[in-house]
């Protein structure tokens, strides 16, 4: 249904949240709304109410893509938190990390099934 986000600058953090279905263009949307306001250092995708279907192997390539080639770039020491909870978006998710990582994406990515424990990758400790 919905994609919405929201950027802290004090923290350098954005959180996204996901929630019912959200198509592949909704999401693609607002990511490019979003590197027009300008990336932060920290992302956290809060996933846990997303209950469309994981997006695919192609459209996960497509999202690596994207993200190398488009938008400002992200201050040094970046880290993305994606926090599922059900097992086929937590396997999305985890190929997303790889294709991530064979990419050679500027910043680490990591996948949760807690905020609490996506908070602490990313060092907010509050």
């Amino acid at each position: 249904m919905a994609i919405t986000f929201d950027i802290d600058r004090q923290r350098s953090l954005t959180v996204f949240r996901l929630e019912g279905e959200v198509a592949f263009e909704a999401f693609t949307e607002a990511i490019d709304r979003y590197r027009q306001a300008g990336p932060t250092r920290l992302e956290l995708y809060d996933c846990l109410a997303f209950s469309g279907p994981a997006f695919s192997l192609e459209q996960l390539n497509q999202l690596v893509a994207a993200t190398l080639h488009h938008g400002p770039p992200r201050p040094s020491g970046s880290r993305t938190a994606l926090v599922v909870s059900d097992p086929l978006s937590f396997g999305a998710s985890r190929q997303y990390q790889s294709l991530a990582n064979l990419s050679d994406l500027p910043w680490e990515t990591g996948v949760f099934d807690t905020i609490a424990e996506a908070r602490r990758w990313l060092g907010l400790e509050d």
